[in-house]
């Protein structure tokens, strides 16, 4: 497995409430996006495709949430699109120090 994308986010000492990184995968582009919910611990990461149909529209493939003030993990699998047998894993997880990361990783051999 690779990382294809990754953000980070403190939930004590951070100055920020949300990060994305946007990706490609053959012609299409994807964006993570990890973000706090409310001043709560409790954050949600997901990963969006966008489309042309007509006008510029995205989809919503994966997401997960969780309690960042808790050391946890959580993942989901899912593929970038229909035509492509990859499987793509988003990958959450909160440490000790009330750090979120998420990533997306790929299962495909470089």
């Amino acid at each position: 497995m690779h990382c294809l994308a990754r953000v980070d986010l403190d939930l004590v000492n951070g100055d920020t409430d949300q990060d994305s990184q946007t990706f490609t995968l053959g012609n299409e582009e994807y964006t993570l996006i990890l973000q706090r919910l409310k001043k709560g611990g409790y954050v949600s990461a997901q990963v969006f495709r966008r489309e042309i149909m007509g006008m510029y529209s995205v989809s919503c493939l994966a997401w997960v949430d969780l309690d960042g003030y808790y050391v946890s993990t959580e993942q989901q699998d899912f593929n970038p699109n229909n035509f492509s047998g990859d499987k793509l894993t988003l990958f959450v997880q909160s440490t000790i120090g009330n750090q979120v990361s998420a990533q997306v990783l790929s299962h495909k051999e470089v």
